[in-house]
């Protein structure tokens, strides 16, 4: 199954689950805090290699990003495979580039001892046609022996429905910095 099709099928079930927790995911957003549902001590390590995820789609550096994409996404394929897929689905680099993304709610779905899935939805601002939109985005963060891994940040959409616009992350992010000097 192609890494894209995994990523959309991950961001169904997302979907789905944040469909069914409708509120419990409302109440972190009031709080201003996006991601209470993953456990303080991991967030830290979580925001790195997501910055990490987002420079790799963006710059489309599918080598490095294949060390950071979930084994579970990538279904035992190997890097040139990976590497290969994903060249072959980006032939207009000007059609969509990921240029940022912030989280604005996660839901856990599934823990044990050592690992854990949770679903990020937030706001990602790409570069479409040589302009800046702002749609609504998400991605799986896995935790597996102590790492983060996910799964490609991918728009979401209602089934046959445009993407979804939401407020510029570049204009959050610049925002936050300049209410913190």
């Amino acid at each position: 199954m192609p890494v894209v099709r995994s990523s959309i099928i991950v961001v169904c079930i997302g979907l789905f689950v944040l469909a069914s927790n409708a509120a419990h995911v409302k109440s972190y957003g009031e709080k201003k805090q996006p991601l209470a549902a993953i456990p303080s001590p991991l967030r830290m390590q979580l925001m790195e290699r997501l910055k990490l995820l987002i420079e790799y789609q963006g710059q489309r550096k599918w080598d490095k990003m294949y060390d950071i994409v979930a084994p579970s996404t990538l279904h035992g394929i190997s890097r040139e495979e990976f590497v290969r897929e994903q060249e072959s689905i980006d032939t207009d680099p000007d059609f969509s580039t990921l240029v940022d993304f912030i989280p604005e709610a996660s839901i856990l779905t599934s823990k044990s001892e050592d690992s854990g899935l949770w679903m990020l939805f937030g706001c990602a601002d790409y570069k479409k046609h040589g302009k800046l939109v702002h749609i609504k985005a998400g991605l799986s963060a896995e935790l597996y022996s102590h790492k983060w891994f996910f799964s490609e940040i991918s728009t979401i959409t209602q089934v046959d429905g445009p993407e979804e616009p939401c407020q510029s992350v570049t204009r959050r992010r610049k925002h936050r910095r300049d209410r913190h000097r």
